[in-house]
């Protein structure tokens, strides 16, 4: 975000442009923050993301619409293996 100087709001969307692949159910943005990584998630389909964000993300949402954080203790390499250990549990559970 520095480097590019990307201002607030222009990763706004950015979470939805995977599922334009017609396989792609679900998808995830994170963006670290001043104080917590945000996490956005979005699907498509019956897949309730907000089940995903209260039980992984300490977060909520809409069905189809969610999101939560995770703390900036963690690594960046921490959360995305985190991030993609939990998607997979999720989405494997049903």
């Amino acid at each position: 975000i520095e480097k590019y100087q990307i201002e607030e709001g222009e990763t706004e969307g950015f979470v939805n442009i995977p599922l334009s692949i017609d396989k792609v159910k679900v998808s995830f943005f994170i963006k670290q923050e001043a104080d917590v990584y945000r996490v956005s998630i979005r699907s498509k389909g019956d897949i309730k993301v907000n089940e995903c964000s209260k039980l992984y993300f300490s977060g909520g949402g809409h069905s189809r619409a969610a999101g939560g954080k995770l703390p900036l203790s963690m690594t960046p390499e921490e959360v995305v293996a985190y991030t993609f250990e939990k998607a997979e549990a999720f989405l494997l559970r049903k």
